[in-house]
């Protein structure tokens, strides 16, 4: 685990000088990807706003709110001052509206992000690679410092039990007592050493795929059994612990592995869960 970013620069980086120019990026924006295609976005649109010393404004939903609110907590709406940490910490200006005459007027030059996939390909001229990751990293360690707060604030809320109890079903055991009951974890004791498979619906991935290199393109959405051991084996990982995650677009197939390992391998294996 990297040491926590103490880079006493204003908003984590040392040469961000937002001047006349403003990026919009808007709620109705057409999201490219899923979750982590959008926190990549995310971080680019910072690169951006650097390159050309330009504001960030968001407003309270749609694109970055939705996928920050999906991993993170502290920033819903109903949060008290999200927008003041927010702004304090990232250097954006949240909006309540975009048609406001006297804040459009306020800049030279607007920037409308309407399509994420323009920051998805974004490359930036002025930071190093250093830098950028050591924004990356600011970011990345308010956006759990944000959450840890919010979780000690409201231990009970089901925001905080749902985050809880997926940690406490893979890594954890024992149980997290409340005011006035219990509520036991289950844990699947993972082993120390285990194998993460991502279960992506990569359709138009895997048809390329098959068309130029001649692979068989059901194996990359469906993760036959044999498919997952015939890696394994060779590593030793066999019997060690698999965790499924999927992006939620196939997870029938999530479902069919951990039931079609557990039934095709004939050696003793570690647990399979999703």
């Amino acid at each position: 685990m990297p040491q926590l970013h103490t880079n006493n620069t204003q908003y984590g980086v040392s040469d961000w000088n937002p001047s006349q120019n403003a990026m919009l990026l808007r709620p109705d924006a057409r999201e490219f990807g899923q979750t982590g295609n959008q926190m990549r976005e995310f971080f680019h649109a910072f690169d951006m706003a650097r390159d050309e010393n330009a504001t960030i404004f968001l407003t309270e939903e749609g694109f970055p709110m939705k996928v920050l609110r999906e991993i993170f907590l502290g920033l819903e709406g109903g949060t008290p001052y999200w927008k003041e940490r927010a702004e304090s910490l990232f250097g954006v200006k949240v909006i309540d509206q975009l048609n406001d005459d006297n804040l459009i007027e306020s800049f030279e030059s607007w920037e409308y992000i309407q399509k994420t996939v323009k920051l998805f390909r974004y490359r930036s001229t002025r930071q190093t690679l250093e830098q950028r990751k050591n924004h990356r990293r600011y970011l990345l360690q308010n956006l759990y410092q944000l959450t840890a707060h919010e979780m000690m604030l409201n231990p009970h809320s089901q925001l905080t039990t749902a985050l809880c109890s997926s940690l406490y079903a893979f890594f954890g055991v024992g149980e997290k007592s409340g005011d006035d009951q219990s509520t036991s974890y289950y844990s699947y004791n993972i082993t120390d050493k285990y194998t993460v498979i991502h279960s992506r619906y990569l359709l138009r991935l895997g048809a390329l795929a098959e068309h130029k290199l001649g692979v068989d393109s059901q194996a990359l959405t469906n993760m036959p059994p044999d498919f997952i051991s015939a890696i394994l084996s060779p590593l030793g990982m066999l019997n060690n612990s698999i965790i499924m995650i999927s992006d939620g677009q196939n997870i029938e197939a999530a479902e069919q592995f951990v039931f079609g390992y557990s039934r095709w391998t004939s050696i003793s294996t570690g647990p399979v869960e999703h």
